[in-house]
């Protein structure tokens, strides 16, 4: 991800969003896997949790109000038919230092097509938009010293009936503030 430049004003991104309970069921996981493993690194907190669908960057000032009115209208031409991710290991990818993550063995085909859709309305749009292939996760420990334990993880199901649009606000101590929901 991208540091924020001195001029950005926020940073835009379609995510799922859980419910409290998906939430505290996750944040249970979590909790498991900190007790387990020791080492540095900064663990995710609860309120933070969510999968995203698009990251669509860092915004100036002078131009978020554009790019967020654009973002809205791309989330209004997707349709979503529910699903529900069963989040069942912990990885991370390959790279140095990758946080690790809940990752789910399955991808629904729901989830896939809204990933498409979404990416194909921000392109016309205009708007950044992520390339494949999708690996739906959810983001638990940054800068971890080494690999996640290979241990069994319980299973988490969360059933998806929504998407949201977040304004992660950089001058707010990173303060997540959802800007918009569908289906509303």
């Amino acid at each position: 991800m991208s540091r924020p430049s001195s001029s950005a004003a926020r940073r835009l991104f379609f995510a799922l969003w859980p419910t409290p309970p998906v939430r505290v069921a996750l944040a249970e996981v979590v909790d498991d896997l900190r007790r387990r493993c020791t080492g540095g690194g900064r663990w995710v907190r609860p309120a933070r949790f969510h999968v995203t669908l698009q990251f669509l960057g860092d915004f100036a000032a002078d131009c978020s109000e554009r790019a967020l009115s654009d973002a809205v209208a791309a989330g209004d031409a997707v349709t979503m038919m529910p699903f529900a991710l069963s989040f069942d290991h912990v990885a991370r990818f390959s790279r140095h230092r990758a946080p690790w993550w809940l990752g789910v063995t399955q991808t629904p085909e729901p989830l896939n097509r809204l990933w498409t859709d979404l990416g194909a309305a921000l392109r016309q749009r205009g708007l950044r938009v992520e390339c494949g292939p999708y690996v739906p996760h959810l983001t638990i420990r940054r800068d971890p010293p080494g690999d996640p334990p290979a241990v069994p993880v319980a299973p988490v199901t969360w059933p998806v009936d929504h998407f949201v649009l977040i304004d992660s606000q950089l001058a707010q101590d990173t303060a997540y503030v959802e800007i918009a929901r569908w289906p509303r």
